[in-house]
């Protein structure tokens, strides 16, 4: 009864009148029962078909994504190996062989084992946060966009600073966008400026006639920009029609999205407004965590994945058109596929343990 009424339109009272009807011949039968029933109709049997195709399909892109997040742990493990003498299972656990995923000797990117020369040398990546820029390094080596999904408090600022750091080195100097929630924009600014100032950060702000003043300096130069890195916040870049066209004017290199689970719905405004920023590659950052819905789920992934997600975006508003955000007729327990999320942790425990038995050998 609790399948049945999760459909749009079915009432507990209606649910029952089905159950009672059961069992039925076959498909034909259905439909005529519930045809000939006052209060009842056969639309109730294309909506649980239509149910069923979504959430098919849903579960099918989840599926592509939790390959491609073996792919990349074993690419992890690969280069962990190269790197360090492990005992020959170390790594096993994480080959993901029932994915189909070949395996190559080659070491994908090299492990670096100090922070970027360009941070300021009075402060100091906690080994995590290294752990945390080695897997951010490998994921750009791959063109894979992420979600860096740490808990509160552990440094994912500080993480994308030193991974911004680290493409500065590898000559990819930008510009970058990072956008955020006008209440840690200046928090933004003060971290970088601290952590690196080798990054010329233009903050975008201020009133209407200032941001006016900033776009015009931004366009005399837009080919070229005189900045590494634009600071803006959410509110910020995505209010006026003059911002937003700035958004989709400089080619960013990569977009840094903090507080990322503010992304968790595709059908808003907002969401819409930042699908259209002009950004090659994108990291989100979230410490929020992500509760077993897949219709968020997706949102995130589609944001963050747009490529992957392109042939299926009718799909995905279709999803959002009969069922709320809050609905559970998409909760999905399987923990492998949510961990197409939150596996950036798992990675880190992984890399951590490992980086520490070098550390130590």
């Amino acid at each position: 009864m609790e399948e049945l009424t999760l459909m749009p339109g079915c009432s507990r009272k209606t649910a029952q009148a089905i159950i009672n009807m059961r069992p039925f011949k076959n498909t034909k039968d259905l439909v005529a029962q519930l045809s000939g029933v006052r209060h009842l109709s056969s639309n109730l049997y294309e909506c649980c078909k239509d149910i069923l195709e979504v959430r098919s399909s849903v579960i099918r892109l989840l599926n592509t994504c939790e390959r491609l997040t073996a792919q990349i742990a074993n690419h992890a493990a690969r280069l962990l190996e190269s790197t360090i003498d492990l005992p020959e299972n170390a790594v096993t656990d994480h080959e993901h062989d029932e994915f189909g995923i070949s395996k190559t000797n080659d070491s994908p990117v090299q492990l670096v084992t100090q922070q970027p020369a360009i941070l300021n040398p009075l402060r100091e990546l906690k080994p995590y946060q290294l752990v945390g820029l080695n897997w951010l390094r490998l994921l750009h080596h791959e063109q894979v966009n992420g979600i860096l999904a740490d808990e509160m408090g552990l440094g994912k600022t500080v993480q994308a600073i030193a991974f911004l750091a680290s493409l500065w080195e590898s000559g990819n100097r930008g510009p970058h966008l990072i956008i955020c929630p006008s209440s840690t924009q200046d928090n933004w600014q003060r971290e970088l400026s601290l952590w690196c100032p080798h990054l010329k950060v233009l903050v975008y702000q201020g009133s209407a006639e200032q941001r006016k003043a900033i776009r015009l300096k931004i366009y005399e130069s837009v080919s070229q920009p005189d900045f590494n890195v634009l600071l803006t916040s959410y509110a910020v870049g995505t209010s006026a029609i003059e911002d937003r066209a700035l958004m989709k004017r400089i080619d960013f290199h990569y977009g840094i999205f903090d507080e990322a689970h503010m992304l968790k719905n595709m059908t808003s405004q907002r969401y819409r407004n930042l699908m259209n920023f002009k950004v090659q590659r994108r990291l989100l950052l979230t410490g929020t965590p992500l509760q077993n819905n897949l219709l968020e789920l997706v949102s995130l992934l589609s944001f963050v994945m747009p490529e992957m997600f392109l042939n299926s975006t009718d799909l995905l508003k279709r999803i959002f058109q009969i069922y709320s955000v809050s609905s559970t007729i998409f909760t999905y327990n399987n923990p492998s596929v949510i961990s197409t999320y939150i596996y950036l942790n798992q990675v880190i425990d992984v890399f951590m343990n490992l980086y520490l038995e070098w550390r130590i050998s």
